[in-house]
């Protein structure tokens, strides 16, 4: 059950990025992370701490909030 939620990260990081209108480059970038372990987390091959997808989903968030005030 704990991978099934932790998978369920993943797909909502992908979701989150993908809305915000960003690429797996931009987001890694901008969230101090690697390309390859953001994309691995997305598909549910790793699974990182709640501080790892605090940090992405943060980023991936402000820029959406960002795109829908402009």
């Amino acid at each position: 059950m704990a991978a099934q939620q932790e998978t369920s990260s993943g797909e909502a990081l992908r979701h989150l990025r993908v809305k915000a209108g960003l690429t797996l480059q931009q987001v890694a970038e901008g969230a101090d992370t690697s390309t390859a372990y953001l994309s691995k987390v997305e598909r549910g091959q790793l699974f990182p701490s709640d501080e790892y997808v605090g940090k992405v989903a943060g980023f991936a968030a402000s820029h959406l909030q960002s795109r829908v005030a402009a």
